[in-house]
């Protein structure tokens, strides 16, 4: 689950430059998570809803980005984890990033099936 996670949130990570802080990284996998976890809805109202949560405490948290590019962030996050991982129905339940050294991370994920 790990390595989905990872690969979901490479729109945002690939923005970040060489080398971002650990608590930066905690952050967007934060947030990605959530957005996995949104994208797993079958109600579509209630991704929807799940997904315009995600937004309300994106947008605050960066503040240089305009409103649309945080949509644009979200739904790319989101194509991304529908598309490559269509019939993955876990949740994400927690999220844990270990600093490697020269900007690289470990990335640790527990989730949990759902029906």
């Amino acid at each position: 689950m790990s390595e989905r996670l990872v690969s979901i949130a490479e729109p945002w990570t690939s923005r970040l430059g060489p080398d971002p802080s650990r608590l930066t990284m905690a952050f967007v996998y934060e947030v990605s998570s959530l957005i996995w976890n949104a994208s797993r809805l079958a109600d579509p109202a209630l991704r929807a809803e799940a997904l315009g949560d995600v937004k309300r405490l994106l947008a605050p948290a960066l503040p240089e980005l305009p409103e649309f590019a945080v949509v644009e962030l979200i739904r790319e996050i989101t194509d991304r984890a529908v598309q490559l991982y269509p019939d993955d129905r876990r949740m994400i339940a927690s999220t844990s990033v270990e600093e490697m050294g020269r900007g690289k991370y470990h990335v640790m994920v527990a989730s949990m099936t759902t029906k």
